[in-house]
């Protein structure tokens, strides 16, 4: 009853899911204030709502992180932890979901990136490469019942294991339009992510 309601509450996200599919090539600057953990910024939300029992998703965009990215987290040992960017995600993003995990690393002065992603509620985060500032960066994510990946210039991951879709009901799956910073802490100061060329199916 409960995911019923859920799946019938997300139907009225169909309209500006279609508009967002529209605008799908548009470029999205991602700013996170100092303090925050959300991302302020044009192409903010959710879109591209797809309801089914099967899925196979895919979301390419280039990000490019800028020469204000690196940061120093008060505690060292939250340093590695992985901020999030734009990805697919269902009904809980705590269950099924798959993003671009980016973290800086002032040991290598570069932009650490990570597969993150959850399925049936377990967590995945293995790192993928490195960037340098201010490079664009190609990404693809895809996301299918039988499983996620995350390809970030070239280097790819996969986790194979069933999404447990499809069983008896239809369930949802959209692209996410975030940014996100933590962790366990909020953004230490300003922070840019420019992505560009965003499409999606």
């Amino acid at each position: 009853m409960r995911r019923a309601a859920s799946i019938v509450a997300l139907l009225a996200l169909t309209l500006a899911a279609t508009k967002a599919r529209a605008d799908a090539d548009d470029d999205r600057n991602f700013h996170i204030k100092q303090g925050d953990h959300d991302a302020k910024g044009k192409g903010l939300g959710v879109g591209g709502l797809h309801l089914g029992r099967n899925h196979d998703r895919v979301l390419r965009y280039t990000v490019i992180f800028t020469g204000d990215v690196p940061y120093s987290t008060a505690n060292a040992g939250n340093q590695s932890d992985w901020n999030k960017l734009m990805g697919i995600s269902c009904d809980r993003i705590h269950h099924n979901s798959i993003r671009l995990g980016w973290a800086w690393n002032p040991k290598t002065n570069s932009v650490d990136l990570g597969f993150y992603g959850y399925i049936q509620g377990a967590r995945y985060m293995p790192y993928l490469t490195s960037v340098p500032l201010n490079t664009p960066v190609q990404i693809e994510i895809r996301y299918n019942n039988n499983g996620e990946t995350v390809i970030a210039n070239g280097v790819r991951h996969d986790e194979n294991r069933s999404l447990g879709l499809g069983k008896f009901f239809p369930s949802p799956s959209w692209i996410m339009h975030t940014a996100y910073f933590g962790g366990d802490e909020t953004a230490p100061h300003d922070i840019d992510v420019q992505v560009r060329n965003v499409s999606f199916q």
